[in-house]
């Protein structure tokens, strides 16, 4: 098991670096519960992960490659799928590794960053492009943008 530490911000596109070799993603959404979902996550690989706590900042996370046939054949078995794609880019910013997300979709024009951290408190440097925090504000979680129609 491991524990997912992470910070996520809005982006200002305006202030970002020009950002190269993006990974479009689709993650659908197998199930949903209050403090728990499982996700499969198409991009190069396939992936099952399954997140579980009520907590933003810090959840459990586990993760398992699938092949990548079984995760579009679960996927196109679902009756009402909730989706969630985007282009991921990477950025290394003061020695941290940010995520830039770049929603399409039902979430056409959403932009977020997220930084993984060691510890919840941890300090790192917030780029200008980064603007409002919200870790704690559970619309901008991916299992809640998946709800949108």
């Amino acid at each position: 098991m491991a524990i997912e530490i992470e910070r996520k911000f809005l982006v200002d596109r305006d202030l970002l670096p020009d950002l190269f070799e993006g990974l479009i993603i689709k993650q659908v959404y197998v199930f949903i519960e209050d403090d728990k979902h499982m996700r499969v996550r198409l991009d190069n690989e396939a992936r099952i992960t399954i997140k579980m706590g009520s907590d933003a900042l810090s959840r459990q996370e586990f993760e398992y490659n699938i092949p990548y046939a079984d995760a579009v054949d679960m996927i196109e078995k679902l009756p009402n799928p909730r989706i969630v794609l985007k282009i991921r880019y990477k950025l290394e910013v003061a020695g941290k590794k940010w995520e830039i997300d770049v929603f399409g979709g039902a979430n056409m024009g959403l932009v977020m960053a997220e930084v993984e951290l060691e510890y919840a408190n941890e300090p790192f440097f917030r780029p200008d492009w980064a603007t409002k925090e919200v870790t704690h504000d559970r619309k901008y979680l991916n299992v809640n943008l998946a709800k949108r129609k």
